[in-house]
């Protein structure tokens, strides 16, 4: 269609719906559960906590099995990566700072599965381990393992059309 005709279109198209003319059948508002939703918002915390624990669990599962367990060097035994995860992540979630973060592991602790307290710096020092990062990526990997099982279609806003506007408005 040449772009005179589609403009001439566009123009007859917004006369109608200044003028009322228009067809236009509107959809119905959707009802809404509130009290499904009130129930989601009061679960919200504790599911992620659950989720988290879960995740990071088998993220560090898989690890373990892939790598031959390294021998115990000199002096006291490292903190577990995957509890350093798990805090980290708690951490973005709830936007706390590290000494914020150091007296939620008093409550949480048992919900997420740390097997010991650990302090601030530690929280600190553990942006910078090889073995948290490692878990991290394997995080991302499990993540994406759903998505490609179910997914036929890539897009990155959720059009299913692909990032080409060529393909996007051209073709259809």
């Amino acid at each position: 269609m040449p772009a005179k005709s589609r403009t001439e279109e566009l123009r007859t198209l917004i006369k109608q719906v200044r003028d009322d003319e228009f067809d236009y059948n509107s959809r119905e508002t959707p009802e809404t559960n509130w009290n499904l939703y009130d129930y989601a918002q009061i679960k919200e915390f504790a599911n992620y906590l659950e989720n988290l624990r879960d995740l990071v669990d088998e993220a560090d599962k898989r690890i373990k099995e892939r790598t031959p367990p390294k021998k115990q060097g000199i002096g006291r035994p490292p903190i577990n990566p995957a509890d350093i995860v798990k805090i980290l992540l708690l951490q973005a979630y709830t936007s706390s700072p590290n000494k914020v973060i150091e007296g939620l592991i008093h409550l949480f602790r048992e919900k997420l599965g740390v097997h010991r307290h650990f302090f601030y710096k530690t929280i600190e020092r553990g942006y910078d381990r090889e073995a948290v990062n490692e878990i991290l990526n394997e995080i991302i990997k499990i993540t994406n393992e759903t998505v490609e099982d179910k997914e036929v279609t890539y897009s990155f806003d959720g059009t299913g059309f692909s990032a080409s506007n060529k393909e996007n408005y051209a073709a259809k």
